[in-house]
């Protein structure tokens, strides 16, 4: 369970090694040939497990029949699986917990973005709970309109995922969510949208308690067909443009919700 008692512990790590898949706070300064400033926050954001759908590599990382069964008993959420580095940072008045993608450097998708960081969960310390959806999105907004400050950070920086739907929904009906992205885009070619890595389905309660497991379902393509770790490819870069339209919902070419 979550401590109130906040204490950071900064270390300097490249951006290569095992530890710096924790959260990362970076400085709009820093490159990424730059060391990078990792900040140990104790609060640990809930890490999607894979639903038992398709060509499954191995069971690790795969849901438990009885965390499916709690995650699908009621309406969730889903949203759309953005491929960056994970980042977590604290906002001042009021104390967040903020965790997003990091889309500076691109990974195994282009995307064309209204900001760097794609914020997928918000924590409140005060009330010990991740955000439902529509709080997350109004103090996302906030943050993006500088309402809510983060220390060093410029708030137009971020924005919220977008939701694709929300609903009560088989396990079997969710792959009909996967389909072209809110922000993924051909490379260098920012008209022509292409499908996103994937989606995460999340309780659709007010809030919900840092030990729930959230699912994901990955598209195939990245389950299997991608080998390159993007640290060892060419160095480039997502677009980031702050006149890109922040959806609230995205559906595009995905069914009617029933």
């Amino acid at each position: 369970m979550v401590t109130r008692s906040y204490t950071f512990c900064a270390i300097f790590l490249s951006p290569g090694s095992k530890q710096a898949k924790t959260a990362l706070v970076l400085k709009p300064s820093i490159c990424y040939n730059s060391m990078i400033k990792v900040e140990r926050l104790n609060v640990n954001q809930p890490k999607p497990k894979r639903f038992p759908l398709g060509a499954i590599p191995e069971k690790k990382g795969v849901l438990a029949p009885e965390d499916i069964r709690y995650l699908l008993m009621g309406k969730v959420i889903i949203e759309e699986k953005m491929d960056g580095q994970p980042v977590k940072v604290l906002s001042t008045d009021p104390q967040l917990f903020i965790f997003a993608e990091d889309l500076k450097r691109m990974h195994s998708i282009f995307y064309h973005v209204p900001g760097r960081y794609a914020i997928f969960d918000i924590f409140n310390p005060a009330r010990d709970l991740f955000l439902c959806w529509e709080e997350k999105y109004q103090l996302s907004m906030e943050i993006r309109r500088g309402k809510i400050k983060i220390p060093e950070l410029d708030g137009a920086l971020f924005f919220p995922v977008p939701q694709i739907a929300h609903g009560k929904f088989t396990m079997g009906e969710l792959p009909r969510f996967l389909g072209v992205s809110a922000y993924a885009r051909k490379y260098r070619d920012i008209r022509t949208p292409v499908p996103g890595e994937g989606i995460v389905v999340k309780l659709g309660a007010d809030a919900f308690p840092e030990e729930y497991q959230p699912g994901k379902i990955v598209r195939e393509e990245f389950l299997g067909g991608i080998t390159d770790n993007y640290l060892r490819l060419p160095l480039r870069m997502n677009a980031i443009d702050p006149s890109v339209e922040v959806p609230r919902h995205f559906l595009w070419d995905r069914q009617p919700i029933r």
